[in-house]
C-alpha cells in the first residue's frame, strides 16, 4: 500500500532519458495508494487514488490534484497495480473529457460513464460480464473501446463496444470460444456472493459460493444431507476471487461438491480497511477468515455445507494458508483433507530469495522484515509446524519452482511420512510456479478430487 504519482519534466539525451523536477502530486507511503496515471488532454492528467478509503477517479491539472467524483463511492475503481499494461479506464472522446471506468461491486465489474470534469455523476452501465480487464480505446472518435470480458457461464471472449449505446446493451463479441469447449449452459453452477459477519466484531467477510449442480442428479436419498464442500484460499495474498467462470470449480460442482471462494480479509475490491487487515497479520486472518467461513455457512441460517467433510486447498500463497490451517491454526482438525499447490512453507526463504518486485511485500504482511521480527517468520512458518500435521494432505509441486523450491515441499512431505501420517506428493517435472502443460493440468485437477474423495469415502467420477 502506499503507491505514489509523479510528475516531472523528460528529456531525450541521445539514448538517455533524463527526468527533473519531479513532483509527488498523489498517494503517501504507507497510507494513500495511487496508481494508474495517464494524461486525458495537454492539462488534465487523471489517476487513482484511495484517499476516501476506496480507490476512487481523481485528476490533476491547474496545479492542483482533486477528486472527479463529487461524493466518494464506497466502490474500488482499481486493482491493485501488479502491473503497468492493465488500465482500469479509458478515455472515450478526443477531447479527454469523458472516461469509461470499470469498478467493483458486490465482488463483480460493472461499467462507469465517468465526466472527468466532475459536473455530471458517474453512470453506471448494466453488463453481462462479471470479470473485466485489458480496457483499451478503439476509436476516440466513435467512443469506442474493447476489452477482455467474462460472463458467469461463457468463457472469455474479446468484446467491443461503443459508450454512445451503451445503455442498451450493445456489446459486439469479437471471439467466439473454440468448439472444444462447447458445453450447455444449464450445466453451470451459478456464483452466489454472500456478506457474512465475523461474530467477534460485526466486521463484513466476503465469500462466493457454488452449489453442487448437476442435471443427472435426483438428489440425496439421505434426509438432511449437505454436500461436502471445497474450501478455496487465493493467492497473492492481497488479490481476489471474481465470479466469472472457472472450469476447475465446475469440475467439482457437476460432481456433487460445493465450492466455497473466500475473499478474507486482505483481499482487494472491498476498500483499503479491508485490505488492511491483513497487515501484520497473513497466516492468521486469512486462516481464521478461511475457517470460519466454512463453519458459518455450515450453520443457521445457511446450512448449505457438511461441516465434517470441508476440504481446503490453495496455491502459491493459498497453498501458504492451507498449510497454517492445518499445522498453525486455532482449529487444526476443522478440514477433514488438504490440498497444496507449490505452497509456501518457509517464509524465511520466501523474504530470502523471493522476486524483486515483491522485496518489501512480506515485510508488510508480517509486521517487519526478518532481521527485526525472526521470531514471527519462524513462527508463522509451517516447515516448523510439520509435526503437528494430522490432516490427509496432497502436495503439488513444480520441479523447477524458483518461487517456492521443491525443498519447501518435500521436507513438509517427510515429517508427515515418517510419522505415520496420510500425504501424497505429486512432483511435476519441467513445471515451475504452476502449471504450464496441459497433461499435468489435468493431471493434477484429477489426483485433487481423486484424493478428497478416497478420503471422504466418496465415490468419484473422474472423467
Amino acid at each position: 500500500m502506499g503507491g505514489q504519482v509523479f510528475i516531472g519534466d523528460v528529456v531525450l539525451e541521445g539514448d538517455s532519458i533524463l527526468v527533473s523536477n519531479s513532483v509527488r502530486i498523489a498517494g503517501e507511503t504507507g497510507k494513500i495508494s495511487a496508481g494508474y496515471p495517464t494524461w486525458a488532454n495537454d492539462n488534465t492528467l487523471i489517476f487513482t487514488s484511495d484517499h476516501s478509503g476506496y480507490s476512487n477517479p481523481w485528476k490533476f491539472e491547474g496545479g492542483k490534484a482533486s477528486p472527479i467524483l463529487s461524493q466518494p463511492f464506497k466502490e474500488d475503481f482499481a486493482p491493485p497495480m501488479w502491473s503497468l499494461d492493465m488500465f482500469p479506464y479509458s478515455i472515450v472522446d478526443s477531447a479527454g473529457t469523458q472516461a469509461l471506468w470499470t469498478a467493483v461491486k458486490d465482488g463483480r465489474d460493472t461499467f462507469y460513464i465517468v465526466d472527468i470534469g466532475g459536473k455530471n455523476s458517474p453512470q453506471q452501465i448494466d453488463t453481462p460480464f462479471v470479470a473485466i480487464r485489458g480496457l483499451r480505446s478503439l476509436s476516440q472518435t466513435n467512443h469506442e473501446v474493447v476489452f477482455c470480458g467474462q460472463k458467469v457461464d461463457e468463457p472469455e471472449n474479446i468484446v467491443q463496444a461503443s459508450t454512445s449505446n451503451l445503455q442498451n446493451g450493445s456489446f459486439k463479441v469479437l471471439t467466439e470460444p473454440s468448439a472444444a469447449v462447447k458445453f450447455s449452459k444449464e450445466l453451470v453452477s451459478p456464483p452466489r456472493s454472500i456478506a457474512l459477519t465475523i461474530p467477534d466484531d460485526g466486521s463484513p467477510l466476503y465469500v462466493v459460493f457454488y452449489g453442487p449442480h448437476n442435471l443427472s442428479y435426483s438428489g440425496s436419498n439421505i434426509p438432511g444431507e449437505r454436500p461436502p464442500c471445497v474450501v478455496n484460499v487465493h493467492g497473492g495474498p492481497t488479490e481476489q476471487v471474481g465470479q466469472s467462470l472457472d472450469w476447475k470449480k465446475q469440475y467439482f460442482t457437476t460432481r456433487g461438491w460445493a465450492w466455497l471462494d473466500v475473499n478474507y480479509g486482505g483481499s482487494s475490491g472491498y476498500g483499503r480497511a479491508y485490505v488492511e487487515r491483513l497487515d501484520n497479520h497473513w497466516g492468521q486472518v486469512d486462516v481464521e477468515d478461511s475457517i470460519l467461513a466454512a463453519k458459518i455457512l455450515s450453520q443457521e441460517p445457511y446450512n448449505l455445507i457438511d461441516p465434517k467433510r470441508a476440504v481446503v486447498r490453495g496455491g502459491s500463497a493459498g497453498g501458504f494458508t492451507t498449510l497454517v490451517a492445518i499445522s498453525i491454526a486455532s482449529d487444526l482438525k476443522f478440514f477433514a483433507a488438504a490440498q497444496s499447490s507449490y505452497g509456501i512453507s518457509d517464509l524465511e526463504k520466501l523474504d530470502e530469495f523471493g522476486h524483486k518486485f515483491e522485496s518489501h511485500y512480506l515485510h508488510k504482511l508480517i509486521g517487519g522484515t526478518l532481521a527485526e521480527v525472526p521470531e514471527i517468520y519462524k513462527a508463522r512458518s509451517p516447515i516448523y509446524h510439520a509435526d503437528s500435521i494430522v490432516t490427509p494432505l496432497l502436495i503439488l509441486q513444480g520441479e523447477i519452482d524458483k518461487v517456492v523450491p521443491k525443498e519447501q515441499s518435500e521436507l513438509i512431505y517427510q515429517s508427515i511420512k515418517e510419522r505415520g501420517g496420510v500425504v501424497e506428493y505429486k512432483l511435476y517435472p519441467g513445471e515451475g510456479h504452476g502449471w504450464r502443460q496441459e497433461a499435468n493440468m489435468r493431471d493434477a485437477l484429477e489426483r485433487e478430487l481423486g484424493f478428497f474423495s478416497r478420503i471422504l469415502g466418496i465415490s468419484a467420477v473422474i472423467e
